[in-house]
């Protein structure tokens, strides 16, 4: 996990850096996916949005608690249209909204964020809530002998990395990629700005959340990630590298 946090780190402290000076960042390039039909998925969260106008694109991954997908042929005036229909679904909690991008929650606490990028693709990603950890019962007391120590009995520790995705984990990785997709839309309002002084204040603040997101990773380094959750890192980690590289940054 450690090289999994510097890793994350370096490509944040790098992008960051534009905001005071002209900085390039050397990212990995993947070949593109290919853009062809793809079906909806079928899953319950995915009913809680509507279906895009476009049938062409490409899912990066889906699950029961999400999924994230690529629609091509999105024109910007199609962006807007969409981004209304999710509106009127429900996704209007805590919703920001631009030209190119749409964050929102809706009552039950579902996470949904739109993003547009020139060519005509539009990046749809829908979380499920966090599930809270039941608590658990205290222990039974059990009846002592007078005069004996009870030993509590301990668990054996494992050095294996745990099966799937921790949720801590999952929370901790979304945030990530949801605080680089609020930089590249401060960045956009940065270079288009006539008075980039004024804009100091949110970049502290962005440098504030950085200090919280590492501070969120840092608290999972346990030494050990299993192979859901690299696979899991990797994917947003390859998915924040193409938005940068998308905005020019």
């Amino acid at each position: 996990m450690k090289k999994c946090i510097v890793l994350a780190a370096a490509l944040l402290m790098t992008a960051l850096a534009g905001c005071g000076a002209e900085a390039e960042i050397s990212i990995p390039t993947d070949t593109p996916p290919a853009y062809e039909e793809f079906d909806w998925p079928k899953s319950e969260i995915a009913a809680l949005i509507p279906r895009p106008e476009s049938g062409i694109g490409h899912v990066d991954w889906e699950a029961s608690y999400g999924f994230y997908i690529e629609v091509a042929n999105t024109t910007q005036d199609d962006f807007e249209a969409y981004s209304s229909l999710c509106y009127d679904a429900g996704f209007n909690v805590d919703y920001r909204a631009g030209d190119d991008y749409f964050y929102a929650s809706n009552p039950d606490g579902y996470d949904l964020s739109l993003y547009w990028e020139e060519g005509g693709v539009m990046s749809i990603r829908l979380d499920a809530p966090e599930e809270e950890e039941p608590e658990s019962a205290a222990p039974a007391e059990s009846a002592e002998t007078p005069g004996e120590e009870t030993v509590p009995e301990t668990e054996p520790v494992s050095s294996e990395p745990a099966e799937g995705i921790r949720p801590e984990f999952k929370e901790a990785m979304d945030s990530y990629e949801a605080f680089f997709d609020e930089y590249i839309a401060f960045m956009k309002a940065y270079s288009e700005s006539g008075n980039s002084l004024n804009m100091m204040d949110d970049y502290l603040s962005y440098m504030q959340k950085y200090v919280d997101m590492m501070g969120k990773l840092e608290a999972l380094d346990d030494g050990s990630m299993s192979d859901e959750e690299t696979l899991y890192y990797a994917e947003v980690m390859l998915r924040i590298s193409q938005k940068l590289a998308d905005a020019g940054l």
